[in-house]
């Protein structure tokens, strides 16, 4: 049985008034139901001025683990000790060490015990232990102490007991809780990881497993053949299939997929080798009719029983109870005893005996000696008197045998052996099913949470110097042994191999494969379908190079050799693949890494833009990401052009089209030669620009502007130009037409769109002549799926003027198509959507409109004016972090960290930067690290940097109390005000935010008036500062439906939530976290309202964001699984 220990919990005294009251009669009494259950905890996220969560409001740490913690442990025989300035309570009981140790552990950890500030827990083991026996009761015994010594007093005091050392009978006699020995027993005596370490090996298919494994096939074919259990017996002994098994035991009920994966492999492996082991000894004995040992029948006796169907169930009811015996033995360390759980469930067997009697099959079909039959009037009375198959069989030549299934022995022992692998089958699925049983029974789970948070280090440049040395060995790793990376790398030496390379190859790739035939290498390189790397040494012949030509999987090709002639004969041809040319050793390792990175790269990219993609914007639904859309657009035009853009921009198109020859030559031209005043002829031509450019802003990432500001600026510029001269010469109405194909939704959605608003996501080439748009959707081919669409776009340039037209005909390869180049963001409203049967052809007419520069105006001057103010390079990543591109925001603040050099200042704005991604990403130990190195910096400067500085704590104190420490976040807000209040206005925004943030504090203390006076303060901060339809307008008004949700005010905790709502749908995308918050609060609002079903809509609408744009450990999305789990149990 597992050591005891005695369990220390010190937490502070945070019941109200009322409460307190009630300790004088020193029993803590309290109606469970008045309590607030797990539903109340609204969640909302924060960094300055955002709502900030109310985690604990309504629930003290005193009344979590009087009415949670400690009934779900079953901790009721706790002695409480209240010290003597009442601010403390001392609760001491014993638990047993070990796994029950680790789960009270794990249990108070989440409830933030020995977290939050004032509390803290000791287990402490024992080698002696007090008498305990009258300790039970139903509720806390609470007593009154002036200091910790007269605790330990009262302990020892309120039992008389006697010290008992080394007697582990008489310990086990006193140690009887409210729970006996034998329910503890119930539980396993070793630990999870013990177990799992101990199989893991047990799972692996090694030298010595494939060896045990024949070893034992071959004795289990000699003990079949000779029909002797005894060398059945042994042959168990030494079978290993037994390990793999419980590794898939183990790895399903701690959900470790790689055990089980491993375990199921192993097995499988196991498997084939004992029946292919059996079908070979069968070849090479069957074939001789030898009579086996003292039987006069063959098939044997053994061989007979484990293929009868009748004998299944028999082989099901061994194999249950061996599968609790293998999990009992392992759990309780007596590896030993798992012999007689393989003996009995008989693995190994069945599965030899299906090889052995498959090869009989085999050879009694080809040769008509073997199971040949006589007739003998004696022997069919025998037969059937002994059984009855409903056939009348004649006796087999000098064989004994009496057939189960048909006369014919081919076909008799062939379904003997089927039925003798069903039974293996079925023993072996037993065994997992009733292990797996007992393991549950046993409570072996992982003590593992889906909120953990990691540990990281401290300092944030070790951190990041830990994560390159890493990635230097991981990358060293790769590059010598990428097994299962889908490429391969292939020598092929025209004349004499060169040892020295292929050594040196080798060394890189030990899966090299070499080659000197011409036809054996092409033969090859046709028959697989991984990635091909292909290294020519010396000077390959014409037909070779033919060959090759049709193969499309053959990435490079890396012609080496020392002479320039060679060399020189090369580079003059035309290839399909990439082409290396090579003359010494280390130009070729370093051309083979360099491609292999490249093509790293091209898989990334690929997989960033080949997504799914938008041609349109609906902006009756989508108003948010329209306006931020904007902003990033406004945000571009003040960024400066630089080098270091144009090569951003190159080097992603050269990685999406790397192998693509044709597109690679118009990039280096466009490398080489483009100016800005260039920019609309090349999107005119058919080439990578406008189908690259177009494609990666459909996606609607709004990071795409800037990975192509360089170019996508300049063509906005040269297009509003010439927009400029268009308004000039056309004054009336322009009429223009573009064929496309849309799938059925997109085209449904135009129909139920009538009236609506939309705007474009990207440019839009367009002819001012109906019939050369109409021919161009009607001649070409309909793809499945797919329907052809003829847009009519009217513009009347008297009237809009928010839309950039440009006639670009002058530029175009066919002039007489009339071309016009409609810029990206243009806002059309729908007129009609209209099918024509006769053409089959769906028309589409919409008409250019001012109405999207109506949506958040007040908002967009707001930033604008920001712009002017801010770093703008800084507020793109700002942007990113609003629109919720946690992820996004990260890349580009250490992509600016690292390639822009920045100053002091902007280095300390970065990390404040960083915080705040951390923050929000829930990673809350890298967020104090960041927030600690940008508020450092900003006091370090000269002069102080106070109002930054004081974001940074603000920052720093939203962290801290996430992570329930409270006592610190307050101090961290405080000290924030103190630094606002010398270096900025008494209504400016940060000041709102860090009031919002105290407010919060307020909440958690059950303070609610005092949270309300904070947040309506805040309030009128926002009203007078920021535009009306500024997002953050909804924070005071989520964080005062927290109070209301607090006080059991449901009503209006709804109000509030759908004001906050409807306010974030305004100017936030669709799929922001901070809607996912909201709704997840008017979820459990609408639950204690008992609006069921509206509440679970709300619920799925916030599962659905949180799911999309979170990490499954984030906090938001962990509150949300278990608000659905109560709501799912209460129902």
């Amino acid at each position: 049985m597992a050591g005891q220990g005695i369990l220390i919990i010190i937490i502070p005294n945070d019941l109200n008034t009322d409460q307190e009251k009630v300790l004088d009669t020193a029993q803590i009494v309290k109606d469970p139901s008045a309590l607030p259950i797990e539903l109340n905890n609204p969640i909302s996220d924060v960094e300055h001025s955002k709502e900030f969560p109310c985690s604990t409001c309504g629930l003290s740490l005193t009344s979590r683990f009087r009415y949670h913690i400690s009934p779900k442990l079953n901790l009721i025989d706790a002695i409480w000790i209240l010290s003597e300035d009442r601010q403390h309570f001392f609760i001491t009981c014993f638990a047993e060490l070990g796994q029950h140790s680790d789960l009270i552990i794990n249990e108070l950890r989440l409830a933030e015990i020995g977290i939050r500030q004032g509390s803290k827990v000791f287990i402490l083991p024992l080698s002696c232990a007090l008498g305990i026996e009258n300790l039970s009761s139903s509720s806390p015994t609470i007593i009154e102490i002036n200091n910790l010594n007269e605790a330990a007093k009262e302990i020892i005091n309120s039992n008389e007991s006697q010290c008992l050392v080394n007697n582990d009978k008489v310990l086990n006699e006193q140690l009887n809780t409210n729970k006996s020995d034998f329910k503890r027993s119930i539980r396993a005596r070793l630990t999870v990881l013990q177990v799992v370490n101990a199989i893991r090996g047990q799972t692996l298919f090694s030298f010595d497993f494939l060896v045990l494994t024949i070893l034992a096939s071959i004795i289990a074919s000699m003990g079949l053949l000779e029909d002797n259990s005894v060398i059945l017996v042994a042959s168990m002994l030494v079978s290993p299939l037994m390990g793999p098994i419980l590794g898939i035991v183990f790895g399903l009920c701690i959900s470790d997929s790689t055990l089980w994966k491993v375990g199921l492999r192993t097995e499988v492996i196991g498997l084939l080798i004992t029946i292919v082991t059996g079908f070979i000894v069968g070849l090479c004995t069957t074939w001789s009719e030898i009579k086996w040992g003292s039987s006069t029948s063959f098939p044997t006796h053994e061989m007979r029983s484990r293929g009868d169907i009748r004998r299944l169930w028999a082989g099901a009811l061994v194999a249950l109870p061996s599968g609790a015996g293998a999990a009992l033995s392992v759990l309780g360390g007596n590896v030993g005893s798992l012999v007689g759980v393989a003996i009995s469930a008989s693995l190994l067997p069945p599965a030899v005996n299906a090889g052995l009697l498959s090869s009989y099959s085999l050879l009694s079909a080809l040769i008509p000696s073997i199971g040949k039959q006589s007739s003998n009037d004696e022997y069919h009375e025998r037969l059937n008197s002994l059984i009855n198959i409903g056939k009348n069989c004649t006796k087999f030549i000098g064989n004994d045998y009496i057939p189960i299934y048909s006369c014919h022995m081919a076909t008799e022992v062939g379904l003997l052996g089927i039925f003798s692998f069903i039974l293996t089958i079925t023993n072996i699925i037993c065994i997992i099913v009733v292990a797996m049983v007992i393991l549950r029974i046993k409570e072996v789970v992982p003590i593992v949470r889906d909120d953990e948070i990691e540990d990281i280090d401290n300092d944030v440049d070790t951190q990041r110097e830990n994560e390159e040395e890493v990635e230097k060995y991981e990358g060293h790793d790769a590059e010598n042994e990428s097994e299962n990376d889908g490429t391969k790398l292939i020598y092929f030496a025209c004349e004499t191999p060169n040892q020295h390379i292929i050594d040196i190859l080798r060394s890189k790739r030990s899966t090299l494969q070499t080659f000197t035939v011409e036809q054996e290498c092409i033969d090859y390189m046709i028959l697989i379908n991984d990635t091909i790397f292909l290294v020519i040494d010396g000077s390959p012949s014409t037909s070779f190079l033919e060959a090759i030509k049709s193969l499309k999987h053959i990435d490079s090709v890396f012609f080496y050799s020392s002479l320039p002639d060679i060399i020189d004969d090369i580079n003059k041809g035309q290839y399909a693949y990439l082409v290396y040319l090579c003359e010494t050793e280390e130009t070729l390792i370093d051309s083979i890494r360099k491609s292999r990175e490249e093509l790293d790269q091209h898989i990334v990219t690929l997989s960033m833009y080949n997504i799914k993609e938008k041609a349109t914007r609906d902006l009756s639904k989508e108003a948010g990401s329209f306006i931020f859309f904007q902003l990033f657009k406004n945000i571009l035009k003040h960024m400066p052009t630089t080098d270091q853009a144009k090569k951003t921009m190159i080097t992603t198109c050269r990685n999406y089209y790397r192998g693509k020859l044709t597109e690679l030559v118009n990039i280096d031209e466009f490398d080489r030669t483009y100016k800005s005043a260039d920019a609309i002829p090349w999107f005119v031509k058919d080439t990578f620009i406008n189908k690259f450019i177009n494609k990666v802003l459909r996606t609607e990432d709004v990071s795409v502007l800037y990975q192509f500001r360089f170019y996508i600026m300049d063509l906005s510029e040269q297009l509003e130009m010439k927009f400029l001269e268009l308004k000039e010469k056309q004054k009336d109405v322009l009429r223009l037409y573009r064929h496309s194909q849309l799938n059925h939704d997109e085209v449904e959605n135009f129909q139920k769109s009538i009236g609506n608003l939309i705007s474009t996501n990207e440019y839009l080439l367009t002819s001012s002549i109906r019939s050369v748009a109409y021919d161009f959707t009607t001649k070409s081919p309909k793809s499945e799926g797919f329907e052809r669409v003829l847009f009519e776009y009217q513009v009347d340039l008297n009237i809009v003027q928010t839309i950039v037209i440009a006639d670009v005909q002058e530029y175009s390869t066919f002039p007489e198509q009339a071309e016009f180049l409609v810029d990206i963001g243009a806002v059309f409203q729908i007129d009609s959507c209209q099918y024509s049967v006769e053409e089959d052809l769906w028309h589409i007419q919409v008409h250019a409109t001012n109405q999207g520069t109506d949506f958040a105006a007040e908002y967009m001057e707001y930033q604008k004016k920001k712009m002017i103010e801010s770093n703008i390079f800084l507020m793109f990543g700002n942007l990113l972090l609003e629109m919720g591109e946690y992820a996004k925001a990260e890349r580009y603040f250490d992509t600016i960290l690292n390639s822009m050099n920045p100053n002091d200042e902007e280095i300390a704005c970065i990390f404040f930067n960083f915080g705040r991604t951390h923050q929000l990403k829930g990673d809350f130990n890298r967020a104090i690290n960041c927030y600690h190195r940008a508020y450092n910096l900003h006091m370090d400067a000269r002069p102080k940097r106070l109002a930054s500085a004081g974001k940074a704590l603000n920052g720093l104190g939203i962290v801290y109390s996430e992570q329930g420490r409270q006592l610190k976040a307050e101090e961290c807000f405080q000290r924030a005000m103190k630094l606002y209040k010398k270096s900025i206005p008494k209504k400016h925004v940060d000041v709102a935010g860090a009031l919002i943030n105290l407010g919060t504090i307020d909440c958690d203390r059950q303070h609610y008036d005092e949270a309300v006076v904070k947040y309506r303060k805040a309030k009128k901060i926002y009203d007078s500062s920021l535009p009306p339809d500024h997002p953050n307008h909804a924070v005071p008004r989520v964080n005062l439906g927290n109070v209301y949700l607090a006080a059991k005010d449901y009503s209006k905790a709804c109000e509030e939530y759908e004001i906050a709502l409807k306010l974030q749908q305004q100017s936030l995308p669709n799929d922001h976290p901070n809607i996912a918050r909201t709704l997840h609060n008017l979820a459990i609002a609408q639950t204690h309202l008992g609006n069921i079903e509206q509440a679970k809509q709300y619920l799925e609408r916030a599962e659905e964001i949180a799911n999309h744009v979170l990490s499954s450990k984030h906090p938001v999305v962990s509150s949300i699984r278990k608000t659905k789990a109560l709501m799912e149990e209460e129902s």
